[in-house]
């Protein structure tokens, strides 16, 4: 799939920078229950773009509004998987900071027949680990960005470091 950013809102550069730091997250992460960049770079209309995983799923959004609540069994798999995945970007020091069951996709899990895999996506306003950053992008302190149901009362007051643990807050509040 090639993700492309707006022709208007790649005339502003804060929107460029936080697509360069969707790139650049995404970059760092390797792991199966994660979305894959393969590539990167701005066309020749000056438009940035990311071509990554085509996912053929349905969020976990979807999946909760039409099925309501999920069995033990799937819901163990899909939280999982979620965690597993979680524990590879906070390793490598990515903070999705927008973690909501809208950015958790459910795909035919290719090892596993009649299985599903998760694959967590939209890294666009992930806070990348000092050592990593190399995008030149720092949030404005005080920035407020992220989903409000999902947010940590630090990230929605824009107080304090935003560290994995609003990560796990969002997890909660999705189990």
């Amino acid at each position: 799939a090639i993700k492309c950013l707006h022709r208007e809102l790649a005339a502003d550069p804060i929107n460029v920078q936080r697509f360069a730091q969707e790139v650049k997250a995404a970059s760092l992460l390797t792991h199966p229950n994660l979305v894959s960049v393969y590539d990167s770079g701005v066309g020749s209309d000056g438009t940035p773009y990311l071509v990554m995983d085509y996912l053929d799923g349905q969020s976990l959004d979807d999946v909760l509004q039409h099925v309501g609540q999920l069995s033990l069994p799937r819901f163990l798999n899909i939280f999982l998987q979620v965690t597993d995945a979680l524990q590879h970007a906070h390793a490598k020091g990515i903070v999705h900071r927008d973690l909501k069951p809208a950015n958790v996709m459910l795909v035919p899990d290719p090892d596993m027949p009649g299985g599903e895999r998760v694959k967590v996506v939209d890294f666009g306003i992930a806070k990348i680990s000092i050592e990593h950053n190399d995008t030149g992008y720092k949030t404005r302190a005080g920035a407020i960005l992220g989903t409000p149901t999902y947010m940590s009362p630090e990230q929605c007051r824009g107080a304090g470091e935003v560290t994995d643990k609003t990560d796990v807050y969002a997890l909660g509040v999705m189990i």
